[in-house]
C-alpha cells in the first residue's frame, strides 16, 4: 500500500483518472468516453452530467483495482474555454458550450468592435475566437438572454466539477485566461484579475464569475461531505493543484529545462509552446499568452487546428473512395519514396478554419503545383510538409515576438514517425529532439503539479529525449522555395472567397 495523488482530466472526447505514487509511475488509469452534441451547424455541446458520470466511474475504478494506504490530494486538468451556466441549486442550466463551437464568430467581431481591438489586446493579452466563453456569452446574449440573467455563475469545465466537489465558485489563472475575459494586467502580468469592462460589456455582473485562486495549493479548497458519499471518497481532501490542459500538458513536457525551451506538440491538431520568464503578447499574430501554474512564468503558444487531422482526412477519403482499408503505415511508406519538396506538389493544411496565424476560422485548405506524375506518396508527403511549415510560420513568429528558442523538442502521435520528425527538421531548419512516446500529458501534468506542492522529489517525473534529427541542407533549400508559396496562398484563397 502506498501514497498517492488523485489527478483528474476533463478532455474534449472523454475523462480521465489516474492515480500517481511518489516517483511519477501511474498506478491505475481509466477513461470514460462522451459525445459532442451537435444539433445546429457549428454547435459542440456536451452534457455535464456526463461528466459528473464519468468523474464517478473512473474514480472508483482507479481505486478498486490499486487500492492505496493514502490519497494526498487531487489534482484537476481540464479543457479550456468552455462555458457551464449554472442556477443557484448548481444545476446546468443548459449543455456547455465548448471549444470547438464556431456559433461564435459574428459576436467575437461585435466584440472587438465594440471594446476596440486595440483595448482588448491590450486587456487580455491574447487572440479571441469562437467557442471562447466571452464570444460564447456573447452569442448566448443575441440568442436568449434571459438565460444569462437566470445564471447564478459561469464556470469552465473543470471549475464545474470542483464546484460539484467541494461547493465553492473558483477558478485559477492558466484556464481563466482562456475566456477571454481576464485582465492580464500587462506588461507585467502580475495579479491577473477578471475584466470589469469586458464583463459589463456582455451586461453580465462581476459575482457571476469564480474567484480566482492560486493554480497550486489553493487554501481551503476541500471535498464536501455530500461528495465524500457520492464519489467515495475521503471528506476533507484537498485540491492540490487545477489548470487548464494545455499548461499542464506543456509543464509536464518541457519540465525544468527553463526559459526559452520550446516544444511541438503533433496530434490531431497542433501547438507549439515556447516557455518564458516575462510576458510576450502578440495577440493579433495567433499567439496565446498563458501564464504557467507558477507565478511570474509564461507560455507563448501557437496553436494549428489541423496537423495529424490533416493526414488522417486524406487517409479516410482514400478510404471512403476505394471501399478498402489504408493503413497510416502504408501512407507513411508511400511519402517515403517521394524527394523533398514533393516534387513541386505542396498543401496548406487550413481544412478545418486556422487560430495561428490568421486567426480565421472560414480559412480553407489546399493542394497546388499538381501535376500528372504526382501519386499518392506525394500528396501524402505534401501534407505531412504542409503542417511542418505552420509550425515553422509559428517558430518565426514565436522569435521575432519573443526572442530567440534554444531548443526544440516533438513529441505527440506525429513524432512516432522517423519520416515526419526529419521532414520536420528539414523544414524547420533546426535539429529537433523527439520526446519519447508521449500519452496521457495533461492528467500527468495534473498529478505533476499536485506532487511538487506537497514537495515530492520530481526529478524522476518528466519525458526522456530519445532521440534527435538533424536538418539535411539540401532538402532545406528545396523546402524553403515551398514554404514561400506557403505564406503567401492563404492569402490567395481569402481573396478568392471573397470575391
Amino acid at each position: 500500500m502506498t501514497k498517492a495523488i488523485l489527478a483528474v482530466d476533463l478532455g474534449t472526447s472523454r475523462l480521465r483518472a489516474g492515480l500517481f505514487d511518489r516517483f511519477g509511475t501511474c498506478l491505475a488509469v481509466s477513461a470514460f468516453e462522451y459525445p459532442i452534441i451537435s444539433n445546429a451547424p457549428g454547435a459542440a455541446e456536451q452534457d455535464p452530467e456526463k461528466w459528473l458520470e464519468g468523474l464517478g466511474r473512473t474514480v472508483q475504478d482507479v481505486l478498486g483495482r490499486h487500492p492505496v494506504s493514502q490519497i494526498e490530494g487531487m489534482a484537476f486538468s481540464g479543457q479550456m474555454h468552455g462555458t457551464v451556466l449554472v442556477d443557484q441549486s448548481g444545476a446546468p442550466l443548459c449543455p456547455a458550450i465548448i471549444w470547438c463551437d464556431q456559433r461564435g464568430g459574428e459576436a467575437v467581431q461585435w466584440i472587438r468592435e465594440e471594446i476596440g481591438s486595440e483595448r482588448y489586446d491590450l486587456i487580455t493579452g491574447n487572440p479571441l475566437a469562437s467557442g471562447f466563453q466571452a464570444a460564447t456569452l456573447a452569442w448566448i446574449r443575441t440568442q436568449n438572454p434571459e438565460l444569462l440573467q437566470k445564471a447564478e455563475q459561469v464556470f469552465l469545465p473543470k471549475d464545474f466539477l470542483i464546484h460539484c466537489l467541494t461547493g465553492d465558485n473558483v477558478t485559477e489563472p492558466t484556464d481563466a485566461v482562456s475566456t477571454g475575459l481576464l485582465d492580464l494586467n500587462l506588461p507585467g502580468g502580475h495579479s491577473p484579475h477578471w475584466s470589469e469592462e469586458l464583463i459589463g460589456l456582455l451586461g453580465m455582473r462581476r459575482d457571476q464569475f469564480p474567484s480566482l485562486r492560486p493554480s497550486l495549493l489553493p487554501q481551503n479548497l476541500k471535498m464536501a461531505h455530500e461528495s465524500s458519499r457520492r464519489f467515495g471518497l475521503p471528506e476533507g481532501l484537498p485540491i492540490l493543484a487545477f489548470g487548464g490542459d494545455a499548461v499542464l500538458g506543456a509543464t509536464f513536457t518541457l519540465g525544468d529545462r527553463g526559459a526559452n525551451q520550446a516544444a511541438a506538440l503533433i496530434s490531431s491538431g497542433g501547438q507549439l509552446l515556447v516557455a518564458r520568464d516575462q510576458a510576450y503578447p502578440a495577440p493579433d499574430q495567433g499567439i496565446h499568452l498563458l501564464p504557467q501554474m507558477q507565478p511570474g512564468k509564461w507560455f507563448s503558444m501557437a496553436a494549428f487546428l489541423s496537423a495529424g487531422l490533416s493526414l488522417e482526412w486524406w487517409r479516410q477519403e482514400i478510404e471512403s473512395f476505394t471501399g478498402r482499408p489504408m493503413e497510416m503505415e502504408y501512407l507513411l511508406d508511400a511519402a517515403g519514396k517521394v524527394p523533398p519538396g514533393s516534387e513541386g506538389l505542396c498543401f496548406v493544411p487550413h481544412i478545418a478554419g486556422e487560430r495561428t496565424p490568421l486567426l480565421d476560422p472560414d480559412a480553407q485548405g489546399s493542394f497546388w503545383g499538381i501535376h500528372r506524375t504526382h501519386t499518392l506518396g506525394h500528396f501524402a508527403r505534401a501534407i505531412l510538409e504542409g503542417v511542418s511549415m505552420s509550425f515553422r510560420q509559428g517558430l518565426e513568429i514565436l522569435e521575432t515576438t519573443g526572442g530567440p528558442i534554444k531548443s526544440l523538442l516533438i513529441g505527440g502521435g506525429g513524432s512516432k514517425s522517423p519520416l515526419w520528425c526529419q521532414i520536420f527538421a528539414d523544414v524547420t531548419q533546426r535539429e529537433v529532439g523527439v520526446l519519447q512516446d508521449l500519452s496521457e500529458t495533461s492528467l500527468i501534468g495534473a498529478a505533476l503539479a499536485a506532487a511538487q506542492g506537497i514537495g515530492w522529489d520530481c526529478s524522476s517525473w518528466h519525458p526522456k529525449q530519445t532521440g534527435n534529427y538533424q536538418p539535411n541542407q539540401d532538402h532545406s533549400s528545396v523546402l524553403s522555395r515551398n514554404y514561400a508559396q506557403f505564406k503567401e496562398m492563404p492569402l490567395i484563397l481569402r481573396q478568392m472567397r471573397q470575391k
